[in-house]
């Protein structure tokens, strides 16, 4: 039998052990640890070239899906992600080798090492420069600070150090409720705890991204940003703030609570059905449009105009057997104007 909302609310409320005001991040595929896509990214290049070293091959077309690799010649399939797609949402390593397994093996040991100074270079060399090139530091006749740069290029869809949290519990199970045959995972933070996290004020904001990386203490940053442009409904819409600093964030440092995959299709049912969460809702720009409306996306009108028949179906039904003639005949009329192909 499925769990419900209810139930994984209540399981979230256990895992606050002391006072405080919490960050939540739904994964989809929970057996990853809790890594920034630029930490992923740069984590598989590393492996990848380890994998040479060794004169190992290269993962095939099905073992690469997801490590930042589509295959050639097809369309990259995503979901939308909390700002857009990240890699951690799409990985399907493991169908078909244990190459899942050890990547996240790999990544634990490396990320012990120099991986730090490497972290920080990327993000300077790989990112903020080339993009400042571009002139994508620019907006409304201001610069963009590195934090707004990076926010700006993860919208678009760039593997930034920035994770996506939000201060809503039900959205994060959205987003732990992703398509896929794996458990999904809602990870949880104090931000509150000072031990841990700090807060990134608008002064601190304006710090270069190497010295908010570098910082022992706290390790992390939390970031509520204001933004203007196309990334500013979506923040707001998903309550959404970004978590930043050491490439992993510690067990110590964060909860979890598991969402069973045999729950995810009832559950993403009661988040729109009782809580207006959805795509449609929560992707309220261009972009999250033009994904909810992919050639293979499902038309959710038509989903839902089918739901509502049925509803007014079995209303009628029940209206009737109760000898509730007119009432029945005006529930039959319902699902005739709701869906007129209902059969």
């Amino acid at each position: 039998m499925s769990r419900g909302v209810s139930y994984y609310i209540e399981e979230i409320s256990k895992e606050k052990k002391s006072p405080g005001i919490y960050a939540f991040r739904g994964q989809s595929d929970g057996r990853w640890p809790l890594q920034s896509a630029a930490a992923r990214r740069l984590l598989l290049h590393l492996y990848k070239e380890e994998q040479e070293n060794l004169g190992q091959t290269s993962p095939n077309e099905e073992e690469k899906v997801k490590l930042g690799q589509t295959p050639p010649n097809k369309e990259e399939e995503v979901e939308p992600g909390q700002t857009p797609p990240n890699e951690e949402e799409k990985v399907k390593l493991g169908q078909t080798s244990p190459d899942l397994e050890d990547f996240v093996k790999f990544s634990r040991d490396r990320i012990k090492k120099d991986f730090l100074a490497r972290y920080i270079k990327y993000h300077q060399d790989v990112l903020i420069e080339p993009a400042c090139t571009n002139g994508f530091n620019l907006e409304n006749g201001r610069e963009l600070t590195d934090l707004d740069l990076l926010a700006k290029l993860q919208h678009f869809r760039a593997a930034t150090g920035l994770l996506d949290f939000t201060r809503s519990a039900l959205i994060a199970l959205w987003f732990a409720c992703e398509t896929t045959a794996e458990d999904g995972k809602i990870f949880i933070i104090n931000t509150n705890d000072r031990s841990s996290i700090g807060h990134i004020t608008s002064e601190r904001a304006k710090s270069k991204i190497g010295d908010l990386l570098r910082s022992e203490e706290p390790p992390l940053w939390y970031w509520e940003p204001v933004i203007s442009g196309d990334a500013q409904g979506r923040i707001l819409l998903q309550h959404s703030l970004f978590i930043i600093g050491k490439p992993a964030i510690l067990d110590k440092q964060s909860f979890s609570v598991t969402t069973r995959h045999g729950d995810k299709e009832h559950l993403r049912s009661e988040l729109e059905d009782k809580y207006h969460i959805s795509e449609e809702t929560l992707f309220k720009d261009i972009y999250g449009f033009t994904s909810v409306h992919r050639y293979n996306s499902p038309i959710r009108y038509l989903e839902l105009s089918r739901k509502r028949a049925t509803h007014y179906f079995i209303s009628a039904n029940k209206k009737y057997q109760n000898e509730d003639l007119q009432g029945a005949i005006l529930d039959y009329d319902k699902v005739i104007e709701t869906d007129p192909d209902y059969a």
